[in-house]
């Protein structure tokens, strides 16, 4: 009961519109983004729909995550001086970042396992956005540094859409940066998240113990992903991951 009062409360009807708003925006955008890229790379015309729809969704992911990278750069100094007027444009922010994921979804019919309960467990956290407030829930912190350091690393998303089009020596390259950053940014944030619980073992809130258990499979994904990157190039897709 007292959970369904703070939702009540709390949620933000006018956040959970933008989600929609930003469905149909990038549901609609999938065509004439098609178009551009099959003038730029023709061999984007030899794949099935499925194909085609992966490739647009990652480098269309890939330009979304950018985007929200240059967003964060005002998040520290927000915190530090404690401007809570800054909570409006994470949440916001958070919502494009689900919208994103759940088009994914609903154009791409031969995901993964692991990719499809990663894009289901983000859409469904970024549903919950509207009714937090990331400066007064640790838990939502803990989400927030977990969702910046996915966004820094773009240029994962962008070679897995790239690859299908572009077979060059650039293609190696791109690869190899694009697993170090990721290497890096996984460390970095998975060292904090459980850093964190380490420290605040005893005292862990029922919200702290139901993050946790979600993001596990968000994890779990990411090793995957991590272990596929660090393969060589240029090897027999089997897959879409």
């Amino acid at each position: 009961m007292e959970l369904l009062n703070y939702f009540i409360n709390n949620y933000n009807l006018y956040i959970f519109c933008y989600f929609f708003i930003a469905n149909f925006f990038i549901y609609t955008i999938y065509e004439p983004f098609k178009q551009k890229i099959i003038l730029a790379y023709p061999k984007f015309k030899t794949y099935d729909q499925s194909r085609q729809n992966y490739i647009i969704k990652n480098l269309m992911k890939a330009m979304a995550l950018y985007f929200i990278s240059i967003l964060s750069i005002p998040v520290i100094p927000a915190f530090l001086f404690n401007y809570q007027k800054f909570n409006i444009i994470i949440q916001l922010t958070g919502v494009f970042y689900a919208a994103n994921d759940f088009v994914g979804l609903l154009k791409v019919k031969k995901l993964s396992f692991s990719t499809k309960i990663h894009h289901i467990v983000s859409t469904s956290l970024g549903l919950s956005v509207p009714m937090i407030d990331f400066f007064s829930s640790s838990t939502a912190r803990l989400l927030m540094i977990y969702t910046l350091a996915s966004c820094y690393t773009y240029k994962v998303n962008y070679y897995l859409g790239y690859r299908f089009i572009n077979e060059n020596e650039d293609l190696k390259m791109i690869k190899k940066k694009a697993f170090n950053i990721y290497l890096l940014s996984f460390a970095c944030n998975l060292s904090f998240q459980y850093y964190w619980l380490y420290i605040h073992f005893y005292d862990l809130s029922i919200y702290n113990i139901i993050y946790y258990c979600i993001i596990t499979p968000l994890i779990y994904d990411d090793f995957k992903l991590l272990y596929w990157l660090y393969k060589p190039a240029y090897q027999k897709e089997e897959k879409i991951h």
